[in-house]
């Protein structure tokens, strides 16, 4: 998205960074899965609430978000000791596309082969374990099915 004109901006995700929802809405939808923790945790919480309520980008909002870098995880090219949390990536997307049905499913298999293939030409080193990280927590995803906590 590149145009930010208006002030409010329709969403279906976001990111927990500057999220902000209020408890009513918490109540109803639960909180965010714990088992998810560090990956895709807020898209699922974010779809989750979207699909039951109208969620925006407020575009004049400022946001400071403190990181020395702000760039996307990548299998292929991230630092061998990070290498086995990816596992936890795979298995919550795999979880969270399948719940988008046959589309998610073909998403997810395009993603997944994009990712392989960068594995196979991009990373320096430790190929077998980044695949080995790929299949393991795609085939965990298939049968993960964590449950919603709910706040009274």
């Amino acid at each position: 998205m590149s145009d930010f004109s208006s002030e409010l901006i329709p969403v279906t995700l976001a990111s927990f960074v500057s999220l902000f929802v209020p408890v009513s809405v918490i109540k109803k939808v639960g909180l965010p899965i714990k088992e998810f923790f560090i990956w895709t945790d807020d898209w699922e919480y974010t779809r989750r609430i979207s699909s039951k309520y109208e969620c925006y980008v407020v575009t004049n909002s400022i946001v400071v978000h403190k990181t020395k870098t702000n760039v996307g995880a990548n299998i292929a090219t991230d630092v061998p000791e990070r290498i086995e949390r990816y596992r936890y990536l795979y298995r919550n997307d795999f979880f969270f596309y399948r719940k988008e049905g046959l589309k998610g499913y073909g998403y997810e298999f395009l993603r997944l082969n994009d990712h392989m293939i960068r594995v196979l030409f991009k990373a320096k080193n430790n190929k077998r374990k980044r695949l080995k990280m790929i299949f393991k927590g795609t085939i965990e995803g298939l049968r993960f099915n964590p449950s919603i906590e709910y706040i009274k």
